[in-house]
């Protein structure tokens, strides 16, 4: 039994707790239920299977569900609590509710009359000026912008009481206060208001234990509700502020997101640093909390009800000068970052954190019907589907076999590229310019990624899918079908074609056929392809890429031997190289007009506008990138459509399209130890484009890196501690957004 001086309420009576929000209601309800076996055993009912009795609180006042437009509970769902109340086989029960404080007073008198007569009302209360704060923050968890100043400004303007949305303590048009509600329709002797202690967080458990008779220490602490640091409510203001202006329809959504996703990533996935501080209460509100608090106060005295704790702590004021503004640092944890993308994430990706999928939302692939994120199973139709793909790959057309281009005595430029953004960047250029290309008697059939399929079905002896075979036939279909006979072709597929592929490309495209390699530096190329790793959602760190990507087998990818190879086959009067960089745009589109015999500037007027390319990640994104990867590596979320359109399309694409990397923020370099490896890859390809005899465009020299390097992000568990706070607001804002664009409907 317990020792508390404290009387237990009488055997057979319900235990009503009521709130008030932000008192320790989450974390008593916690303990209750992960102990409600226990609970039976001492004799008290814990009703349901819920954490809380909020949605049966709702049922019995009348309310709608929390969140749902206004769609009132159905009253079935209160009815099913009374009757498992009514069942009896227990000595006292623990109902509890932060929804019935927010009761009208015809309301609570129809909850008690479900409820019977036999009940004990706690109401638990805290500092006023705390309990403010504390309510404030909620909003702010759910997506509220605004700072404390301005909220409490509207909380304190009628000059006599505190409209605080959702804690019901003060009157809210019946003429009573929450106290005087309660009291009065069960009668001061059944109801207790318990003055939490903040120095004391078990205070709430004690009185409860007390109440039900049960022993000191029964409740292990529920996972508190924490409050936030003064710097993590920042970043969620800031999160929230970028998304002020969304359609109604699409509020529902963001609040269960901010809540349960950034702010719940928040709580759950990190601890506050040292120094990170809270925010500090508005000194021009507190003659306002002091009005409405001796209200309060003398309420309270008034109804009669038995107080547990000190009355004169709901008013004590704020310490002066006590707590940090409510303003975004310059920097902010990385640590804080990655823990509310992971929430995120989580959350928007239907996968919540521990595997449930609870209110999520569901991500739809392109050009297809919102689909689940779930590995589809391995049914006998999956099998037989890929059994039919095996097949078909066998029996495919050898490259070899399909019909040529019609003959044509004008060339064709065929533009060879390693896998690159200056690639790329022609590629966007022509399609931009297609029409006025084919003023100058220029065709660019299709477009890049289509021509890529295309030529890889002539080179892919014995292994041609459908997709790359009809890639193919439209493609001639469509050159057979024009006037104009001079192309342009593009391939990022066929810069390590064998002599062989080189010369069935000839075979296909015509004698005429003239080949444009364009070649990047090796150190540029090797940046970018680490870059696309991460974007990928890659974790190996930039040395473990580096080291496989410089290995003898890999340094082919860069462009050696290309050179070559193509002029051995077709000559090297037929190429032309191209030493080029994604910042230097004009020499490739020089080298395409002179080899089409284009005006000079034809590419450049008319295309080059639309394909500008995306601006590289600086180190320290990177950096965050890599670690966010790693985050979800390790939390086992794969879901590949998830990941392309929160982070890939989302927080990264915002984070390169919206923000502006600071001075002081180095770009990526290569590590020390790869410089020397990747200057003697540049030299050899240097001399091989100076002794090939093939054109050349550009400077060879280049391709040799010689420049100073700094250390680059690598383990993902290392680097900065900080970020730019506008580095995590544009990503989590990128993420939030993608979220939205995908999910087509509100979250449950």
């Amino acid at each position: 039994m317990s020792d508390h001086p404290l009387a237990p309420i009488p055997s057979g009576t319900v235990l009503l707790h009521i709130g008030a929000p932000k008192t320790g209601t989450t974390a008593l309800q916690e303990a209750a239920a992960a102990q409600r076996g226990q609970l039976r055993d001492e004799g008290i009912l814990y009703p349901g299977r819920r954490v809380n009795h909020r949605d049966p609180a709702a049922s019995l006042l009348g309310h709608a569900v929390p969140g749902s437009g206004g769609v009132i509970v159905p009253p079935e769902v209160g009815r099913a609590m009374v009757d498992e109340l009514g069942q009896g086989g227990w000595t006292r029960a623990l109902v509890s509710a932060e929804r019935f404080a927010l009761g009208k007073r015809h309301q609570v008198e129809a909850a008690l009359d479900a409820l019977g007569d036999d009940v004990h009302v706690l109401l638990s209360l805290r500092n006023m000026y705390s309990y403010a704060l504390s309510m404030w923050q909620q909003r702010v968890k759910n997506g509220e912008h605004r700072g404390i100043a301005e909220w409490m400004k509207e909380a304190t303007s009628d000059g006599r009481t505190l409209r605080l949305p959702g804690s019901g303590l003060f009157p809210e048009g019946d003429g009573y206060t929450l106290v005087s509600r309660w009291a009065t329709a069960v009668g001061p002797d059944r109801m207790t208001v318990l003055v939490v202690d903040p120095r004391d967080p078990g205070t709430i458990f004690r009185t409860v234990e007390s109440l039900l008779d049960l022993p000191d220490g029964f409740f292990r602490t529920g996972s508190a509700n924490r409050s936030l640091s003064a710097v993590e409510v920042e970043l969620v203001r800031a999160v929230a502020a970028n998304l002020a202006e969304v359609p109604a329809s699409d509020r529902a959504t963001v609040r269960h997101l901010m809540l349960n996703g950034v702010s719940g990533g928040i709580v759950r996935g990190r601890e506050p640093h040292r120094g990170e501080g809270r925010i500090a209460f508005p000194d021009e509100a507190v003659a306002g909390v002091d009005r409405a608090t001796r209200r309060l106060v003398q309420s309270i005295e008034d109804s009669g009800v038995r107080v547990v704790g000190s009355i004169e702590a709901l008013s004590e004021p704020p310490s002066p000068g006590s707590g940090m503004p409510d303003e975004l640092p310059a920097e902010l944890p990385t640590d804080l970052a990655l823990a509310a993308l992971g929430g995120l994430y989580a959350r928007a990706s239907k996968q919540a954190p521990g595997g449930h999928n609870e209110g999520a939302l569901t991500i739809a692939a392109p050009d297809a019907a919102p689909a689940t994120t779930a590995e589809p199973p391995l049914t006998r139709r999956v099998l037989a589907r890929a059994r039919a793909a095996v097949r078909i790959g066998r029996s495919a057309t050898s490259g070899a076999a399909l019909a040529a281009l019609p003959n044509s005595d004008e060339p064709t430029v065929l533009h060879i590229g390693v896998r690159g953004s200056a690639s790329t960047l022609l590629q966007q250029t022509a399609a931009n310019a297609r029409d006025a290309l084919l003023a100058h008697g220029v065709r660019y059939p299709g477009d890049g990624q289509h021509q890529g399929r295309a030529l890889s079905a002539l080179v892919l002896d014995g292994h041609v899918d459908a997709a790359r075979r009809d890639a193919w036939g439209a493609l001639r279909a469509e050159v057979a079908g024009s006037s104009v006979s001079r192309l342009l072709l593009s391939s990022t597929t066929l810069c390590t074609a064998t002599e062989t592929d080189i010369r069935t490309l000839i075979g296909a495209l015509g004698p005429r056929m003239q080949a444009m390699l364009v070649l990047q530096p090796p150190h540029e190329l090797l940046a970018e392809r680490w870059e696309r790793h991460i974007r990928q959602g890659g974790t190996t760190a930039l040395d473990d890429f580096l080291r496989e990507a410089l290995s003898d087998s890999q340094q082919a990818t860069l462009g050696a031997g290309d050179v070559s190879r193509w002029c051995r086959v077709l000559g090297a009067e037929n190429v032309t190289v191209v030493v080029t960089s994604t910042s230097d745009l004009t020499t490739l589109l020089g080298a395409a007009e002179a080899a089409l015999d284009l005006p000079a500037g034809v590419l450049a007027a008319n295309g080059a506008a639309g394909a500008s390319p995306e601006r590289p990640m600086s180190a320290i994104e990177s950096d965050v990138v890599l670690k966010l990867n790693a985050r979800l590596a390790e939390a086992r979320r794969h879901d590949p459509r998830a990941r392309r359109a929160l982070v890939q399309r989302g927080a990264i694409a915002r984070m390169l399209a919206a923000r502006t990397p600071r001075a002081t923020e180095l770009g990526l370099r290569l590590p020390p130890w790869a410089e020397a490896t990747v200057q003697e890859v540049g030299r050899k390809l240097a001399d091989e484009v100076l002794t090939s005899g093939a054109r050349v465009a550009g400077r060879p020299e280049t391709l040799i890196r010689g420049d100073q390097v700094a250390e680059a992000p690598g383990d993902p568990t290392s680097g900065t501690s900080s970020i730019p706070a506008d580095l995590a607001v544009t990503l989590v804002t990128g993420m939030l957004t993608a979220a939205l664009d995908t999910s087509g409907s509100s979250a449950g």
